[in-house]
């Protein structure tokens, strides 16, 4: 069934209940939140830019046939992706990683905040040279 704007932007509603944690972690260590442009599926995107900058995306998984999910559940799966880049020149260098899998949406609840903060402390330690070294390198079309 093909939902409509309304259907998932209900589908979304319950990232609401953890808005005020990610704004408050935002607010912490200099992280931003923007949520527009990132389509209509349940996701919270936080960037912090710097000479490296860093992110955190999450977002609700598919189901096993590797389709969308069409009514909330606290049982349904999230994961989370971080990563940190640079642009230099004609190139962007970066570094990403799988940092929650499959999790329900209870859990994350639960458990976000803290996985943020010890990523985010893990996510600090990569300078310039390092994700130039361990990262991926494309180049960019302009």
């Amino acid at each position: 069934m093909s939902m409509d704007k309304e259907q998932y932007k209900l589908l979304s509603e319950h990232l609401d209940q953890i808005d005020p944690a990610l704004l408050q972690f935002c607010e912490e260590t200099g992280y931003t939140m923007d949520n527009s442009n990132l389509g209509r599926y349940p996701r919270r995107r936080l960037q912090k830019c710097g000479e490296v900058s860093c992110f955190f995306d999450l977002q609700m998984d598919l189901d096993q046939n590797g389709e969308r999910y069409e009514v909330f559940s606290d049982a349904l799966p999230y994961s989370m992706g971080a990563g940190v880049g640079f642009d230099e020149g004609d190139f962007r260098y970066s570094k990403r990683f799988l940092v929650m899998d499959g999790l329900s949406f209870l859990r994350v609840s639960k458990e976000l905040i803290d996985i943020l903060l010890e990523t985010d402390q893990s996510l600090q330690k990569w300078n310039k040279e390092r994700v130039r070294s361990e990262g991926r390198k494309v180049k960019l079309s302009r």
